[in-house]
């Protein structure tokens, strides 16, 4: 669960410091090196925290960042 944690801990700081990220599901995965299910399990308690929102495009961008073009 450690290891959980701390990959939620970096995802949701490399949102942070780039305001207007907007990533897929596969760009994601590329980007951390991971497997799609766990990638979209990180991305998806993101959006539960209210840290993430899902796009109507699929993409996931910053709460701050949800209106980004």
């Amino acid at each position: 669960m450690t290891g959980h944690r701390s990959l939620l801990t970096r995802v949701r700081a490399e949102f942070r410091e780039m305001p207007g990220m907007r990533l897929t599901i596969r760009q994601a995965q590329r980007l951390w090196h991971l497997p799609e299910a766990e990638c979209r399990r990180i991305l998806e308690a993101l959006v539960a925290e209210r840290a993430l929102v899902r796009r109507p495009d699929g993409a996931y961008t910053a709460v701050d960042g949800a209106t980004a073009v």
